[in-house]
C-alpha cells in the first residue's frame, strides 16, 4: 500500500507538471499575441523575443506651441498665417477721425489721447491686481502713426519711471492696432501680436 501510494503521488506530480509545461505557451501567447499556429516558448534567448506591435510617430500632427488650444479658424486668422483676422477691415481711415482724447478697460481704466502732431498720452489707472505691482497709476509719453488701417505706436518715456520701465519691458515699446471700426464716438480695433479686441470710446476734451 506504500508504494502504491508513493507512486500515486509521483503520478500526479508528472501529470501536473506536464499541464504546466502545455500551458506556458498559451499563456505567453495571451499575453503577448500570436500570429502563429503554433508558439515557441524562447526561455534560453530572450532577444528572440519580439513586441507584436510597435509605436510610431510617423503619422502623429505636431503643431506648434503657440497654436495649443487654438481652433482652427483660430490658427489660421492668427497674425503669422495671413488670415482674414490679420487684416485691418478699415483701411480708409482718415488720422483727423482718431485725434481726441480715448478710454478703455485695460487692466483697470486706460485714458488715450492722440495729437495731431503725431504725439500720444496715455494714462493707466490700475485695477486692484495692477496697482500691487505697479502702482495706482501710470503715465506714458508716446507718438502715434496710421498707415492703411493700421495703427502703430510707440512708448517713448513714462512715470513713475520704475514702474514705466517695468510695464515697457514686460509689454514692449510699440504696439499695432488693426482698426475694424472707425466711428465719431468709438473705435473697435484689434493687437496685431494677439489679435486681442479693444474697444475705445470717445472723452469730451
Amino acid at each position: 500500500m506504500g508504494i502504491d501510494a508513493s507512486m500515486n503521488r509521483r503520478l500526479s506530480s508528472s501529470v501536473t507538471l506536464l499541464h504546466m509545461v502545455t500551458l506556458l505557451p498559451l499563456l505567453a501567447c495571451s499575453l503577448s499575441g500570436c500570429n502563429g499556429s503554433s508558439t515557441t516558448l524562447a526561455l534560453d534567448n530572450p532577444a528572440s523575443t519580439k513586441p507584436n506591435a510597435s509605436v510610431t510617430t510617423d503619422n502623429l500632427e505636431t503643431k506648434p506651441a503657440n497654436d495649443v488650444g487654438l481652433s482652427d479658424e483660430q490658427r489660421e486668422n492668427r497674425p503669422e498665417s495671413g488670415g482674414p483676422a490679420a487684416v485691418s477691415l478699415q483701411t480708409n481711415v482718415d488720422p483727423a477721425q482718431l485725434v481726441g482724447h480715448w478710454q478703455d478697460s485695460f487692466f483697470g481704466k486706460r485714458t488715450l489721447v492722440l495729437n495731431a502732431d503725431g504725439t500720444a498720452q496715455m494714462r493707466l489707472d490700475l485695477d486692484f491686481a495692477g496697482s500691487l505691482l505697479y502702482g495706482k497709476q501710470v503715465d506714458f509719453d508716446m507718438k502715434w502713426s496710421l498707415d492703411q488701417g493700421i495703427v502703430t505706436i510707440d512708448i517713448l518715456k513714462g512715470k513713475p519711471e520704475s514702474a514705466a520701465k517695468s510695464l515697457m519691458d514686460t509689454w514692449g515699446t510699440q504696439h499695432v492696432y488693426l482698426l475694424d471700426l472707425v466711428e465719431s464716438e468709438r473705435i473697435e480695433m484689434r493687437d496685431k501680436a494677439h489679435l486681442a479686441s479693444h474697444t475705445l470710446q470717445r472723452l469730451p476734451e
